[in-house]
C-alpha cells in the first residue's frame, strides 16, 4: 500500500506515467552532488508507489540544476513551465520546493500544473 495520498497515477498516454522532476542543489562547498541523483531516485520510488505498473516503462523528464534558488528568471523555470503547458506530464516532481522556487513563484508554477492537469 502506497504511503502517499490520493488516487494511483493513471497515465493520460494509457501506457505510463510522464513525469517531469525537478532537482536541484545549491552547489555549497559541503554538498554533495549526489544529492542530484538521491532526488531523481526519490522521484522513481515515488512514482514506483504511486503506479501499479512497471516502473522501467515509466518515463522521467528530468532537470536537474546547480545554484542559489533565489534568483527567479533562471533558464530552467522558463523550460519547467513551458513543459507543463504541454499538458504531457501526470505528475511532477519536486524534492524540495524551496529548492526550486520561493514564494508566491511556486503558487503560480503549481497553478500551472495543475491547470494543465499536472499532478504535483
Amino acid at each position: 500500500m502506497s504511503i502517499y495520498r490520493g488516487e494511483p497515477i493513471q497515465p493520460r498516454n494509457g501506457i505510463a506515467p510522464e513525469t517531469l522532476v525537478s532537482a536541484r542543489i545549491s552547489g555549497c562547498e559541503n554538498q554533495l552532488e549526489a544529492s542530484l541523483e538521491d532526488q531523481q531516485a526519490h522521484a522513481r520510488e515515488v512514482v514506483g508507489e504511486l503506479w501499479d505498473g512497471d516502473i522501467n516503462q515509466a518515463n522521467f523528464h528530468e532537470i536537474s540544476t546547480i545554484g542559489k534558488g533565489e534568483d527567479l528568471l533562471r533558464p530552467e523555470l522558463s523550460e519547467i513551465e513551458a513543459l507543463l503547458r504541454t499538458c504531457k506530464f501526470d505528475l511532477m516532481f519536486v524534492d524540495d520546493t524551496g529548492r526550486l522556487v520561493r514564494g508566491t513563484e511556486a503558487v503560480r508554477i503549481f497553478g500551472i500544473a495543475v491547470d494543465h492537469g499536472t499532478r504535483v
